[in-house]
């Protein structure tokens, strides 16, 4: 019924709660961890492990995750940080001297290590009902057994086989017989199961610690990439409390540095100097200062904002309600503008998103990427 209503993702509702991711196979696992006993945060796990087998060119293994979740037990309220570190070895005078004028965005150099399954353990550990492996083995299944290539997936394939090609494994997965595979066909992924197997047996310690580390290390440094041992070893998921404002008399809450959940903040600060209840909600009127507000935003990102482990900028301040104040009166009501710095090129990025919440009150958002398409192809 959603779907004939023009709704943009699937969802699976039951009465222990509701999964949204941007999957229907997804979806389903998500509310089978529920009905089987399991809370929001076990549903959450699989579902993430689930959607990096059927949407792998957004999330998996190989990406980040950054997480917003709240205990109804516990009554708290928490963000589980999971980007993974530069190569310990990686300079810009090492990527300046070999011809870069800009980071590069595909191959090794372009890795980083790996933050996600970091998140995925952090969160069981702290909330978990069922076993760590009970919640892995539906996506096992799902690359053992294969799975039905979507039309989008299809596309997806396609768009990026040309980087995909250049890189023997990735062509191996994604082009057998030199081509993606056609909307339709089975497409399974056996090595992929094998890794998601030995992670479900042996957590982040195999996959940081272990064989999954020691077989990664190995391969990027037969390909002069510029990882130690030390800088997979030491991935830890970072707990803090989310940042928030309060927008009208309800507080939002936002992924904290070195994610960019800051900027909705800002906006939703600008933007609360504004009746936009007054305007109808896809006029001109109301997108015009919608995007005005998100403008100025992007010029503080692009101006100030940096990994605050490396850079020191005003976090506090872009999300002061003075700091929106003095923006919002920048924005003319009747035109356009383009403020300093508001434009940097970016490559295409992707992300998955999705959410779910469990009849006890628990509810989990989350985010998991590869940053761009496939990630660095490799």
């Amino acid at each position: 019924a959603e779907a004939a209503r023009g709704g943009q993702g699937p969802a699976a509702c039951g009465l222990r709660g509701r999964a949204a991711p941007a999957h229907p196979a997804p979806a389903t696992i998500g509310m089978h961890i529920m009905q089987r006993g399991g809370n929001a945060f076990d549903a959450a796990i699989a579902v993430a492990a689930a959607e990096g087998v059927v949407l792998p060119m957004k999330c998996g293994l190989g990406g980040d995750a950054f997480v917003l979740v709240y205990s109804a037990k516990r009554g708290e309220l928490l963000g589980f940080n999971g980007s993974g570190v530069a190569a310990s070895g990686a300079s810009r005078d090492y990527y300046a001297s070999r011809g870069h004028t800009k980071m590069p965005i595909e191959g090794v150099h372009s890795d980083s290590v790996p933050g996600a399954v970091s998140v995925y353990e952090a969160l069981w550990k702290r909330y978990g009902t069922l076993s760590w492996p009970e919640l892995w083995q539906p996506a096992i299944e799902l690359a053992a057994n294969g799975v039905a290539i979507t039309d989008y997936i299809h596309h997806r394939i396609a768009e990026r086989a040309d980087a995909l090609a250049r890189y023997p494994y990735s062509a191996a997965m994604y082009l057998r017989d030199g081509r993606p595979p056609a909307a339709g066909e089975r497409w399974r992924a056996p090595d992929l199961a094998r890794t998601l197997g030995l992670v479900a047996k042996g957590g982040a310690e195999v996959f940081y610690r272990g064989e999954i580390a020691e077989r990664l290390l190995r391969f990027l440094k037969e390909e002069k990439a510029l990882f130690s041992l030390d800088d997979f070893a030491g991935q830890q998921a970072v707990v803090y409390t989310p940042i928030p404002t309060d927008y009208r008399g309800s507080m939002v809450y936002e992924t904290a540095p070195p994610s960019q959940g800051f900027l909705v903040l800002e906006q939703l600060n600008i933007l609360e100097g504004f009746d936009l209840a007054k305007l109808a909600p896809f006029s001109a009127e109301r997108i015009h200062l919608l995007v005005e507000a998100k403008k100025l935003a992007f010029a503080d990102r692009n101006r100030y904002a940096g990994d605050p482990a490396h850079v020191r900028w005003p976090l506090a301040t872009l999300i002061s309600k003075a700091h929106a104040a003095a923006r919002r009166n920048e924005i003319d009501p009747s035109k356009a503008d383009w403020p300093a710095a508001a434009q940097l090129p970016e490559h295409s990025g992707d992300t998955s998103y999705f959410c779910v919440a469990d009849g006890d009150g628990n509810a989990v958002s989350f985010i998991h990427s590869l940053s761009n398409s496939f990630g660095s192809a490799v």
